[in-house]
Order: structure tokens, then C-alpha cells, then sequence
């Protein structure tokens, strides 16, 4: 368990890579140095999608890493970054897949007449998260 590691194990690659691989939550407990790390955060994800709010900002704002976590919660949108949210291309293909994604999206894109008819014309459920 990395909440009782020394901050140099908890700096340690292989150290965190098989913690993650069986308890994705521990990468709270890593360096940011390794919350950055490609490789150890998709694992962590992959284990424990609750993990990606655990991520550098940097690896919030991965399409991919992002997918991981929301194929299981859709509510975990929301531990995406604010720069991912500047596509919005993105995020209305995520809405026209799930409508539930909306709830998610910042204050501007809601208050945006273009986006939210965007929105509405992907997937009409929307309306209900409006």
C-alpha cells in the first residue's frame, strides 16, 4: 500500500506501476511525477476508473485515458480537464453517445445557443440534463 511508503518509493516506477496494476485508487498516493506518467495512469484507469481524478491535468485532458474511465461512469466526466472541454467536437460526440455526458459540461458550452442545438440535434435525451 503506497500510503505507507517513503515519498521515494512512492516516486518509484515499478514500485507504483504494481500497485496501481491491482488497486488503481493507489495512484492517489503516487509522485506527480508518476500521476503524469502515461503508462502507470491508463493502468490506474483501467483498474479503477475513479482513478482518472488522480491524474495530472495533463493526463485528464488524454481522449483516451478520459474514454477508459467514462466507458464505466459517464459521471467521471467531470475529472476530465478544461481543456478537453474546449473540443467540442469531442464532447458532442460524447453527448450523442450518452446524453448523461451534459451534466458534465462547463457553465459557457450550456449558456452557448450553437452548442446546446448542436447538442440537442446528436442526441434529443439531452433535453432531460437540461
Amino acid at each position: 500500500d503506497l500510503r505507507y511508503v517513503s515519498d521515494e518509493l512512492r516516486s518509484d516506477k515499478d514500485v507504483v506501476l504494481a500497485s496501481v496494476t491491482k488497486k488503481g485508487y493507489q495512484l492517489s498516493y503516487a509522485g506527480p511525477k508518476l500521476q503524469d506518467n502515461e503508462q502507470i495512469v491508463r493502468v490506474a484507469v483501467t483498474q479503477c476508473p475513479k482513478s482518472l481524478r488522480h491524474a495530472s491535468e495533463r493526463l485528464r485532458g488524454d481522449k483516451d485515458i478520459v474514454q477508459i474511465a467514462i466507458a464505466k461512469n459517464i459521471d467521471l466526466l467531470d475529472y476530465a480537464s478544461t481543456e478537453l472541454f474546449k473540443d467540442r467536437e469531442y464532447i458532442l460526440g460524447l453527448i450523442a453517445d450518452n446524453p448523461r455526458a451534459y451534466i458534465s459540461v462547463p457553465h459557457e458550452l450550456k449558456i452557448d445557443k450553437t452548442f446546446v442545438f448542436s447538442a440537442i440535434e446528436r442526441n434529443s435525451e439531452v433535453r432531460k440534463y437540461m
